[in-house]
């Protein structure tokens, strides 16, 4: 029986210490990294892996563990199965809680990928458990078995990256661009002329000789269109966060982020514009998501908690400790981008060659 199982337990032996090698030279950054100095190597420092193993070799490692620990756990006393079923399963369980935010990371097709190379391995190098299990053992290995998916579960929260700061290795880490609920809600002013750009064109709406045009999260531009070949631009509204727009009875209506904004246009037009025209509505809508904004390989530079006033994701109905939130990015070469100004093209596989 012993030497049935020789070559499994150095296959298992082996992928832990290749485990303990990689999270404590490569991603010194986990829960379970700072546990393992005693694998840290010098040698290994000037070495940068590929972004493809970087990512989803814990995956692989991870079921490769789960396969090794079902194989010794096999709660079965009349059928033997094999433990890359089982591996496959509680991984892939393990990837679905990340894909529904049940646990820290990202979901990821690639991991999913690494799971089924991992369980495929499992399935060549091991043998059939035998059936002749004694009844009396069943209850222990059913106790076993749920320490299995414990461990897998913890095993899992250890690998996954430390909220602490961008590692700029792997990732662009870049300073946000905030915004403050005084700022938001702060008095709007229009500019009058022809001068004003519109930077990232949006809804467009049309009513009597007037052409409405959304400048997507600044506010909204006015046209004369009397001639509708050369339509003039009267004033320029500016609006944090708008993107929606809908006209009734000489009012405007805009969402501004979060607030809902009711504007008596005619008065704008009219030049008798001021702060008694404007009715905000506010907390009536969610601010946009971070993910919304960033591209995948993007991240904050420095330590995430020095963030943590301003929400970069939904907000909750309780703000009274959050002063505003993030509203873009400035990036490496200075420029400002703001949510609905990035291409969402860019991807880890657009900039490989940072690595």
């Amino acid at each position: 029986m012993k030497g049935t199982h020789l070559h499994l337990h150095l296959c298992g032996g082996l992928s832990i210490i290749l485990a303990a090698i990689f999270y404590a030279n490569f991603r010194n950054t986990t829960l379970l990294s700072g546990y393992l100095d005693f694998f840290h190597l010098a040698e290994l420092n000037a070495i940068v892996l590929p972004k493809w193993i970087y990512f989803h070799f814990p995956s692989f490692l991870q079921t490769l563990f789960i396969g090794y620990v079902l194989h010794f756990t096999n709660c079965s006393s009349k059928k033997s199965f094999n433990p890359a079923t089982g591996a496959i399963f509680f991984a892939g369980l393990l990837e679905l809680f990340q894909l529904f935010s049940l646990l820290p990371g990202t979901f990821d097709i690639n991991d999913v990928i690494a799971i089924f190379l991992a369980s495929f391995f499992i399935f060549l190098i091991t043998p059939h458990a035998s059936s002749n299990q004694k009844p009396n053992t069943i209850k222990h290995k059913k106790l076993l078995h749920t320490g299995l998916i414990t461990s897998s579960f913890l095993l899992s929260m250890a690998c996954m990256e430390e909220i602490n700061e961008c590692n700029s290795t792997y990732s662009i880490c870049v300073k946000p661009i905030t915004l403050t609920w005084e700022e938001l809600r702060e008095d709007i002013n229009p500019e009058y002329g022809n001068t004003a750009v519109i930077t990232v064109p949006g809804k467009i709406h049309v009513k009597d000789k007037y052409l409405f045009i959304v400048d997507n999260y600044r506010g909204v531009h006015i046209f004369d269109q009397t001639d509708p070949q050369n339509p003039i631009r009267v004033v320029f509204i500016p609006v944090q966060g708008t993107l929606e727009i809908s006209i009734n009875d000489g009012l405007m209506y805009l969402n501004g982020f979060t607030d809902l904004v009711v504007i008596d246009y005619q008065a704008v037009l009219n030049g008798d514009f001021n702060q008694s025209h404007i009715w905000r509505k506010v907390d009536m809508f969610n601010a946009p998501k971070l993910s919304s904004l960033f591209p995948d390989n993007y991240n904050l530079e420095g330590e995430i908690s020095k963030y943590s006033q301003y929400s970069n994701s939904y907000l909750t109905k309780d703000k009274s400790k959050l002063i505003g939130f993030i509203i873009g990015y400035i990036d490496t070469d200075g420029t400002q981008v703001r949510y609905g100004e990035y291409d969402p093209s860019i991807s880890m596989q657009d900039t490989g060659d940072m690595l």
